[in-house]
């Protein structure tokens, strides 16, 4: 019992962020003062919900998914994605230079913590990011379309290295 209430008390804390960060985001847009997008993102994860962890171990198997939930990997991953939310919102193309450099960066990132990656497999992912309804769901909590945006770089990454 105690060890669910570490739990239970985790995830009050986890909800609370959440709520201090929705309430600063409706007050930034009703007072009309800018927030940067991690700002924004407070308490957000790509790893919210038990429902998309088990959409991507059944996509990726245990062990990948294991090898990859470290805190460390995490925050690189939802780094990437708001710096990919961003980029979108200032209207920058998804295949534009800033994009690939991310992208690349995300690749190695998959390559050398989960598992040895092939660009055909990075496409795969990619396309997931948009096909998979928890996936995208999770990925475009950082914005609308950042899932099909980051699929996009994605697949002109690969297209680029494929040849």
């Amino acid at each position: 019992m105690k060890h669910q209430l570490v739990l239970l008390q985790n995830e009050k804390k986890r909800l609370i962020t959440l709520v201090a960060t929705l309430e600063k985001t409706i007050e930034s847009e009703e007072r009309s003062f800018e927030m940067s997008n991690e700002e924004k993102f407070v308490g957000f994860t790509v790893q919210d919900n038990a429902k998309y962890q088990h959409c991507a171990i059944k996509e990726y198997g245990e062990e990948m998914v294991l090898k990859s939930n470290s805190t460390i990997i995490i925050d690189v991953i939802n780094r990437l994605f708001i710096e990919f939310a961003q980029n979108m919102s200032e209207g920058l193309s998804a295949i534009s230079k800033e994009n690939g450099d991310l992208v690349a960066e995300l690749y190695q990132v998959i390559c050398e913590n989960a598992f040895d990656c092939t660009l055909e497999d990075f496409s795969g992912i990619a396309y997931a990011y948009v096909k998979n309804p928890e996936f995208s769901k999770n990925i475009n909590q950082f914005g609308e379309g950042v899932s099909q945006y980051i699929c996009d770089a994605v697949q002109e990454f690969v297209s680029k290295h494929i040849r």
